[in-house]
């Protein structure tokens, strides 16, 4: 992947549902085969998700959360500039460190 690269990095399990709606998004933006573009799909925890985004001028992460909002809310935060609420992630995680986590270890 080279420096001038955006990934788009899709998280979850398709066999747990909605769980697998990264995957979804990230399998349907691989079939539109950008220029420029890397699709990662099936990151399994906070620290490959950090090495994932390593190379690239631009990291898109898509995963879902059990929010309390209407099934299907979008939230979008541009991490570089403003903090993931972390009360979005109920604490629980599949991953060994969450994607809040792992975008903080990320800006270290």
């Amino acid at each position: 992947m080279s420096a001038s690269s955006t990934v788009v990095i899709g998280i979850g399990n398709s066999l747990r549902r909605d769980d697998g709606v990264g995957l979804c998004v990230a399998s349907m933006i691989e079939e539109l085969a950008i220029e420029g573009v890397t699709v990662i799909e099936g990151v399994g925890d906070g620290y490959a998700l950090v090495e994932a985004w390593s190379d690239c001028n631009r990291a898109i992460v898509v995963d879902c959360t059990v929010s309390g909002n209407a099934a299907g809310r979008i939230f979008r935060f541009d991490a570089l500039s403003e903090s993931i609420p972390a009360d979005l992630f109920n604490g629980y995680s599949t991953h060994s460190i969450s994607a809040v986590d792992a975008v903080e270890l990320g800006k270290v």
